[in-house]
């Protein structure tokens, strides 16, 4: 099975430091949901996809981003939960990346 939303990503970050060289950047960000989606697949090949999930149209987080020349370590947490209350299960994200 696999779970999709896709959404509108708007982020603001308060950068320190010199771009390119070492740089230090915390901000925050809101998601706008435009679709949310879910893919089942059967034992025997056959696949279901499911359009009516509750979840939250605005969600929102905050972000912290290292930078040191062309590469970045980046994470975020969403305190905000992705289905609307007693819709779903209490889900918030946790995000970790490398960026090149």
């Amino acid at each position: 099975s696999k779970f999709t939303i896709s959404s509108i990503h708007i982020p603001m970050e308060l950068q320190f430091g010199t771009p390119g060289k070492f740089a230090f950047s915390i901000g925050g960000y809101f998601d706008m949901v435009m679709n949310s989606h879910t893919k089942i697949k059967f034992k025997g090949g056959s696949k279901e996809k499911m359009y009516t999930f509750p979840t939250n149209f605005i969600q929102a987080g905050a972000t912290m981003r290292l930078s040191f020349y062309h590469f970045s370590i980046f994470c975020s947490y969403q305190p905000t939960q992705i289905f609307k209350t007693d819709c779903g299960p209490k889900a918030q994200q946790w995000t970790v990346g490398i960026g090149f």
